[in-house]
């Protein structure tokens, strides 16, 4: 970041003149402390200081104020706010992890290893939480929490991508372009991230103004410019969530879906989309509209049955045997590789 501060970029400039010209800002303090440890700027690291006396339960913010800008507190004003008692945090999970472990570390303590896994794909601002959690934790403790997990972790940069509706990700939130960036910093050579940085880094998504501008400053990296995400398969299924995106093609126009085991979402799918078979990259989704169907002869594509019972079982013939299978909690099964012919919902299979 000194950097391109040097350099005199785009983004250091558009950062400075934010930090500079927009005194009211809900990331005020995040802002100066960050253009402090950059350029040792003197007026700017008081102004931290004062920000954050002032917003004593702001906590992640307060804590980066306490590390970046500590050369500009004094024992009494660092005193006062790490004694500073605040109200318990209304938010997500992740965000609370982040905001103790921030606090954990300026107090000098040692975090234990809190619980990663996800039951679920995280929201644009928790995801960014846990994505700073997991780096903060690794930094500092030297341990990759992402193990807990491992499947998880890396399918989520490709996951994430696929989770956002045609119209959101050709016009993202500032919340969600940044927590991109920083999913992507957690392992930037995996190819699921890349993809991902090919899309976050496009010209057309960088912030000219507003509160995301110093977080695009902090994230971003122009030297991996990521590779384009329109190569990417357009599906993906987790077993274990019950959970499948796909997109027909990567326009605003495409069709998304969305099935988990609460509802079925979708966006720009033509009336009926549930009761015929359909085309996603090489995902075929094959949906049972009465017991027995017949799967399709094809050893291109990979095929998942939808619209089952949750929990049931299913039969089927592979190689002259006979096996059963059963679908998840959204009524999915990925079809085993190499099975064609037909498929039955064994009568009474439920588990």
């Amino acid at each position: 970041m000194r950097r391109e501060r040097e350099r005199e970029t785009d983004r250091w400039l558009t950062f400075e003149k934010r930090v500079l010209g927009t005194s009211e800002s809900s990331e005020r303090g995040f802002e100066l402390a960050l253009y402090f440890a950059i350029t040792g700027s003197e007026p700017q690291g008081r102004e931290a200081v004062k920000w954050a006396i002032a917003h004593p339960c702001e906590r992640r913010q307060v804590a980066l104020v306490l590390d970046w800008a500590s050369k500009q507190m004094s024992d009494g004003e660092r005193k006062t706010l790490l004694q500073s008692t605040c109200p318990a945090l209304n938010a997500g999970k992740f965000e609370q992890m982040r905001d103790r472990l921030f606090w954990q570390i300026v107090r000098h303590e040692t975090p234990p290893a809190e619980d990663v896994h996800l039951p679920d794909l995280p929201s644009g601002s928790e995801l960014y939480a846990l994505a700073e959690y997991l780096d903060v934790y690794h930094t500092t403790q030297a341990e990759d929490l992402r193990r807990q997990d491992v499947a998880a972790y890396m399918q989520l940069p490709a996951t994430y991508l696929l989770s956002i509706p045609p119209h959101e990700l050709e016009r993202p939130t500032w919340q969600q372009h940044i927590a991109a960036l920083a999913l992507v910093t957690l392992d930037p050579n995996m190819q699921g991230s890349q993809f991902l940085q090919g899309w976050a880094l496009e010209d057309r998504f960088v912030l000219q103004s507003g509160p995301g501008v110093g977080y695009e400053f902090l994230w971003a990296d122009a030297y991996l410019p990521g590779v384009g995400y329109q190569n990417l398969e357009p599906w993906i299924y987790w077993d274990k969530l019950g959970q499948l995106w796909a997109r027909t093609d990567w326009s605003i126009n495409a069709c998304w879906i969305n099935l988990l085991p609460s509802a079925a979402k979708q966006e720009n799918c033509t009336a009926g989309w549930q009761q015929r078979a359909m085309q996603f990259g090489r995902l075929q989704l094959i949906p049972i509209t009465e017991r027995c169907i017949t799967l399709p002869e094809s050893d291109r594509n990979q095929v998942v049955v939808v619209r089952a019972p949750a929990n049931a079982k299913l039969s089927y013939i592979h190689e002259k045997e006979k096996y059963e299978a059963t679908t998840d909690a959204a009524g999915l099964w990925h079809v085993v590789e190499g099975v064609q012919g037909k498929v039955c919902v064994v009568a009474g299979g439920s588990k």
